[in-house]
């Protein structure tokens, strides 16, 4: 609690004495009394002006973190998106891997040194050198008897087409059917 007369004193040292008594006690108590009075008005005007300032800054703030959270969400559903695409895009990749080491491991074999074994594969792929020289387009052929029968043809091969084949390899694996796939 302020003691008023000593504040009132210690702020004007040359009235000391004039407001001990009768109307200047009155009158010091009565304008101590309405300063007070003017500093709790002016406090109470500060308290609801800085609360009303106050109170459009936290509205600015939380509409900054609320802009902040949803472009927070957009980015994490582009982030998500951006790696459901990575996905497919390392799924066929690896299935493309797949499909290159398969081709790979394909390779034209020469007759002189292998020729398909029936069983395994029926048709296969061939080259053939025209009897002339240089080679022409594969053919797709079957191994009967020691001799090579055209899948389009039914006849001897070498005989029909004057050439001879050089290599083979197994043919590629069949795409899978639709109804496969689901």
């Amino acid at each position: 609690m302020i003691d008023r007369e000593k504040a009132f004193r210690d702020w004007y040292p040359q009235f000391d004495g004039f407001f001990s008594e009768g109307d200047g006690r009155m009158i010091f108590d009565s304008a101590f009394a309405a300063a007070l009075d003017l500093m709790d008005e002016e406090r109470k005007e500060f308290e609801r002006s800085f609360k009303a300032h106050y109170s459009k800054v936290i509205e600015a703030r939380d509409a900054e973190i609320a802009w902040l959270n949803d472009r927070i969400k957009q980015l994490n559903s582009a982030i998500g998106d951006y790696q459901s695409v990575i996905r497919g895009k390392n799924h066929i990749l690896d299935i493309v891997g797949e499909e290159i080491e398969q081709l790979k491991a394909q390779k034209w074999v020469r007759v002189e040194d292998r020729l398909p074994n029936p069983k395994e594969h029926d048709w296969v792929l061939v080259q053939a050198e025209f009897t002339e020289g240089g080679y022409g387009v594969p053919h797709i052929a079957e191994l009967r008897s020691g001799i090579w029968y055209d899948l389009v043809l039914e006849n001897p091969m070498e005989e029909e087409l004057a050439i001879r084949v050089t290599h083979w390899m197994p043919l590629p694996t069949p795409p899978e059917s639709e109804d496969d796939n689901g």
